[in-house]
């Protein structure tokens, strides 16, 4: 498995434990506007309605050069960088904002409670062109600091976690996972923090109102609730000629390219794809710190 594809196991399970409509696996089309596309899941499996919708988009992009589309109502998408890395195989760049609509487990920043999803942003550049073609850079995380996923995994493990990670169901910091798995004392759970401080509360903000305002999937306005149910919406946008002039390009980053490297780190870490093979050397690994 790779990293990322537990989204796709749980996902399933909860589809089939939540009671949705296992018949509904068909996408529909709201809004058709050319190169603008508003599409509904109908509350399916979102393994299937988000590669249908994608499908569709495709085929605006080649009529078109480019297409922007909403999702709404489609069962846990999963790994979104997986949309991203089918449209980087065709040169495309992408952009994905999405919103989750489930239990909130996520906190503001500086907030006692969950009041939104992990929230995922996700960015596809293609690098290269033909036989210069390179591994593409492809951006997909969460905008809680850690993913929900490896919260229950650490907690089964029994295993805690960095502090500035969780904050308990009184709203204290804690490094104990099982404060987003379980129920606590009061009946209620804790909370994930956003990564990045204010910053990362912000871009979760921004997913909620483009993945999820602006497509019609809805933003959370209830109690938490013990159903099982997870919702995604998804604001996407592929562009032809933007990733064509873009893998024309020989992205290289001279600067971090030539960064020492920092005191108790044995290399910096670049995304696969930013250097060519023979420029390799820029990045070896180094005990020697700046």
């Amino acid at each position: 498995m790779r990293d990322g594809d537990h989204y796709v196991v749980n996902g399933s399970k909860m589809f089939i434990t939540s009671g949705m409509r296992a018949d509904h696996f068909t996408v529909a089309v709201r809004t058709d506007h050319g190169m603008l596309l508003g599409l509904d899941g109908q509350k399916g499996y979102g393994q299937i309605v988000g590669a249908q919708a994608m499908e569709l988009a495709f085929e605006r992009v080649a009529q078109h050069g480019a297409c922007i589309y909403s999702l709404s109502h489609a069962h846990h998408l999963g790994r979104i960088g997986h949309f991203a890395e089918m449209a980087v195989q065709r040169g495309w760049i992408s952009i994905h904002f999405v919103n989750v609509r489930s239990r909130p487990v996520v906190a503001p920043w500086q907030g006692g409670d969950g009041r939104f999803g992990t929230n995922p942003c996700c960015i596809g550049i293609p690098l290269g062109l033909g036989d210069a073609q390179r591994e593409p850079f492809v951006l997909d995380f969460a905008t809680s600091r850690v993913a929900q996923g490896k919260m229950r995994v650490a907690h089964n493990l029994g295993k805690e976690v960095e502090p500035g990670t969780l904050i308990d169901e009184h709203g204290q910091p804690t490094t104990q996972p099982g404060v987003v798995v379980v129920p606590q004392s009061n009946g209620r759970l804790g909370a994930l923090l956003p990564f990045g401080e204010h910053k990362g509360f912000g871009l979760a903000v921004a997913c909620e109102l483009l993945g999820g305002a602006l497509t019609g999937a809805g933003t959370w306005h209830q109690d938490p609730d013990s159903r099982r149910a997870v919702f995604n919406g998804m604001l996407a946008a592929y562009d032809r000629a933007l990733g064509v002039v873009l893998a024309r390009q020989r992205l290289t980053l001279a600067v971090t390219a030539l960064t020492l490297v920092a005191s108790g780190y044995f290399y910096v870490v670049v995304p696969k794809g930013f250097f060519p093979v023979e420029d390799t050397g820029f990045i070896n690994a180094s005990t020697e710190g700046p």
